[in-house]
């Protein structure tokens, strides 16, 4: 697999508005955001026009071809956790560099090093893949449940929401669509299925 905040006027129930509330995502902080709002909004048909107008504007054909066309929040968990371990283990060294240059800030913010950073997260990359490859044998759902397991294990080591932080604020605004490929046409319930690890 590889791919302005709306002002309401509540005039009703007190428990109406927090329903309201619950289901509109905060802008200025993309990690709290559900997979559900995630999704609703990046397959809302007039938000997608929207974007694709902006995009179009905003980049030169040439840069169209790696530049992401959703904005970071709309990445999935998983999609961001692919990205991270395709860019900060790239084979080719100097690219790999430069990617985890992006990410030096984000990592000491969470307490490590960037060497004990990258080694906790090859370990855990090695032990989820094992894992998944025991539950299938095919290569979709293996690379789905890997990602997912990275997720979780990633998450129970740093705390859910710290996480998931460092992802939308760290790893998000450098998402491309390289490490998102499958993700461009996938519909929502495949990227449901794929947030949820592809259960059985």
């Amino acid at each position: 697999m590889r791919h302005t905040p709306l002002l309401l006027l509540c005039v009703v129930a007190t428990a109406g508005c927090a329903q309201l509330s619950a289901q509109k995502p905060d802008a200025a902080k993309p990690w709290a955001w559900t997979t559900e709002q995630r999704l609703a909004a990046r397959f809302d048909p007039a938000a997608i026009k929207d974007r694709q107008d902006a995009y179009e504007r905003r980049l030169t054909p040439a840069q169209r071809l790696y530049m992401a066309p959703e904005p970071a929040e709309l990445f999935l968990p998983s999609e961001l956790i692919d990205g991270l371990l395709i860019f900060g283990f790239d084979q080719d060294q100097p690219r790999r560099d430069q990617s985890r240059g992006l990410y030096h800030d984000g990592i000491l913010a969470l307490g490590l090093s960037e060497e004990e950073f990258w080694s906790l997260l090859s370990s855990i990359a090695d032990r989820s893949r094992t894992a998944a490859k025991k539950s299938s044998t095919d290569t979709d759902v293996i690379q789905c449940r890997t990602l997912a397991a990275i997720l979780d294990a990633c998450r129970r080591r740093f705390g859910h929401q710290r996480f998931d932080q460092f992802l939308y604020t760290t790893m998000a605004p450098h998402a491309v669509t390289s490490n998102v490929t499958n993700s461009v046409t996938a519909t929502k319930e495949e990227l449901r299925q794929r947030e949820l690890g592809c259960p059985d």
